[in-house]
């Protein structure tokens, strides 16, 4: 090959080595922003952890404030939060609106996790006061700026004390821990054990007098698989890592192989326990030589997948659905970008080992950078 032609083939093979390069930074740049995102939605998720009770029929409010009576006589380490959905007609002296609205008697945040422009929600004991979305404040008042205004819900008066962030149209209207006259379709529990069970929520609601709820969503379960399918593709290109890895152990000596493999017992037993301690109760077995416990395991979560699925949902049962919508989206578009990732890393890593790009990286020195691409 003469010297133009040999300038001609160098020059090709800089142009196709950038060009994989720049596919890669894009892939990996893509991967990084993916992952940022997956766990940024999952932070959305996880202020829904609270237990959601919800029953066939609705509870009266002395069956509520016996709950409550209940929680502080007995020492129970849940305190509940009632609340029921509905629409009302709300009216300004500059506009009206017929909207949806969340009665509460408890903690607004339990019910609706939300930031708010301006303002708070109404306390537990606030009998008066109300929140309204950016969404409907405009369309009453035609402005954010309206805590400490009076607008009337189906006439009845009341104060906004907090305007959150919601394009939609809704209002939280609460009233007092003490009050009566309300009925309740759902409760949402705080407190509790450390890791509470199903089984804990249905045994507080019978104890209580408040009876056997036809759901019950734990939303630390909700919020637990966020957090694995966030971490979903990290967990692949780890798993890609501990392969190169293996590969290149597998190589050493026996005795480099013995030091390896101490080290990584001495790693994985350190990390066990903080593993365990972030998985939901019902993950782990009491036993783990009980084997009917992993059976049970799939049949519970397939269980309480088709309640959650068959649930009637809540204003906030759709909120939750769509950020796990959107989590599973960009977690899975995340583990794809991961897995080409790996894949063209390992396609380069075969290129580099092959007998024409050893022969540039031997011809080009200064070039020897490009040769992984």
């Amino acid at each position: 090959m003469g010297i133009s032609g040999q300038n001609q083939y160098l020059l090709a093979h800089r142009l196709a080595a950038f060009k994989k390069l720049l596919i890669d930074a894009l892939l990996w740049a893509a991967l990084g922003a993916f992952i940022i995102a997956g766990f940024r939605n999952s932070a959305k998720i996880e202020p829904y952890s609270a237990i959601s009770l919800r029953f066939g029929e609705l509870i009266s409010s002395q069956a509520a404030y016996n709950a409550r009576l209940y929680s502080i006589s007995n020492g129970a380490t849940f305190w509940p939060t009632f609340w029921r959905e509905g629409s009302a007609k709300f009216t300004t002296g500059t506009g009206e609106a017929n909207a949806p609205y969340i009665a509460i008697s408890g903690d607004a945040a339990l019910v609706w996790p939300t930031t708010y422009i301006c303002g708070s929600s109404s306390g537990a004991t606030d009998g008066a006061g109300c929140s309204i979305s950016s969404g409907l404040a405009w369309r009453l008042f035609g402005s954010n700026d309206v805590v400490g205004m009076s607008l009337k819900v189906d006439g009845e008066e009341r104060v906004v004390r907090g305007v959150f962030d919601f394009g939609g149209e809704l209002a939280l209207v609460s009233y007092a821990v003490e009050g009566f006259g309300q009925s309740w379709a759902g409760a949402e529990l705080f407190g509790g054990p450390s890791s509470p069970l199903r089984a804990d929520a249905a045994s507080f609601a019978i104890s209580s007098g408040l009876g056997s709820p036809g759901s019950i969503l734990i939303g630390g379960s909700v919020v637990f698989f966020a957090k694995a399918m966030a971490s979903l593709p990290l967990l692949i290109l780890g798993g890609y890592a501990a392969a190169l890895v293996y590969n290149m152990v597998s190589k050493m000596a026996s005795l480099a192989k013995s030091v390896c493999a101490i080290g990584f017992l001495i790693v994985f037993a350190m990390w066990l326990p903080s593993f365990l301690e972030i998985l939901p109760p019902w993950m782990v077995p009491t036993k783990w030589s009980d084997f009917s416990f992993w059976s049970g395991l799939w049949q519970g979560a397939k269980d309480g997948l088709v309640e959650y699925l068959g649930m009637a949902p809540a204003h906030k049962d759709v909120q939750v659905r769509l950020l796990v919508l959107n989590q599973t989206l960009l977690s899975l578009a995340a583990s794809l970008l991961a897995l080409s990732c790996c894949f063209r890393w390992g396609a380069r890593r075969k290129e580099l080992l092959g007998a024409g790009i050893q022969k540039i990286v031997s011809d080009n020195r200064g070039d020897s950078w490009l040769a992984l691409y």
